[in-house]
């Protein structure tokens, strides 16, 4: 009876992962490599977005460092065109671009600064840009939503089908020894295995995503208050 378990335990470890892999038929093959396809696209987006965000990041705790002190609408300007190209340079131009032109209009009527109405319209596109911003940086949400439902799926119907596959060989070899049994088994699971791997790193990049995107719209709504501070101290009237 020793001799038995030590023969079925050495048959079944020499069977490596690969090997079952290997073996696997045309639609764990294509469960696995819609899976492997859907890992990569996840990991490269992630990659380029871990440094989009560390980018953005920096560049807004600068800008924000130095209009803490600005005081005056051209002190705002000369902070701006020392910024290099950026989500927050962009944010500070769009802004200053509508503020000025209101400026400007109103001086050509022979007024001073801006009116209550110009400065509501000011702040509602100023959100629209922060509103912007924040959805271009969640556009990718949707596939790593997907990539998260849809992976424990697609690993659960590979097992499905692997199982099956097992079964009508056990039927067919009138066995149910474990050495007889256990690869197909073993076979069947490497899909849900796949899955898992796939899906729980996406999850966490989901995640990350959506906190780095609310981060960022934080910083940017800070920065607008700062900006918009000078705005109504020296051109709001009533």
């Amino acid at each position: 009876m020793e001799n038995i378990a030590k023969v079925v335990t050495e048959s079944v470890s020499t069977v490596t992962l690969w090997d079952l892999i290997k073996s696997s038929d045309a639609i764990t093959w294509a469960v696995l490599f819609t899976l492997l396809t859907l890992s990569i696209i996840a990991w490269t987006i992630f990659v380029y977005k871990f440094f989009k965000f560390k980018t953005e990041h920096q560049s807004i705790d600068t800008t924000l460092r130095k209009i803490e002190h600005a005081h005056s609408l051209e002190e705002l300007i000369n902070i701006k065109q020392e910024l290099i190209p950026s989500l927050s340079k962009n944010f500070i131009s769009e802004y200053l671009s509508n503020a000025r032109y209101y400026i400007e209009a109103n001086k050509a009527k022979g007024l001073t600064g801006i009116t209550s109405s110009q400065h509501e319209a000011l702040l509602t596109t100023a959100d629209q840009v922060i509103d912007t911003s924040v959805h271009s940086f969640q556009s990718t949400n949707p596939f790593f939503a997907t990539t998260v439902a849809i992976s424990p799926l697609l690993g659960l119907f590979g097992t499905v089908w692997g199982l099956i596959h097992a079964f009508m060989g056990i039927s067919q070899q009138q066995s149910a020894d474990i050495a007889a049994v256990a690869p197909g088994i073993a076979e069947a699971l490497i899909t849900t295995l796949a899955g898992l791997l796939v899906a729980m790193p996406a999850l966490v990049m989901l995640n990350y995503i959506n906190h780095q995107s609310t981060s960022i719209e934080r910083k940017l709504v800070y920065m607008l208050d700062r900006i918009d501070r000078v705005i109504q101290t020296h051109f709001i009237r009533s």
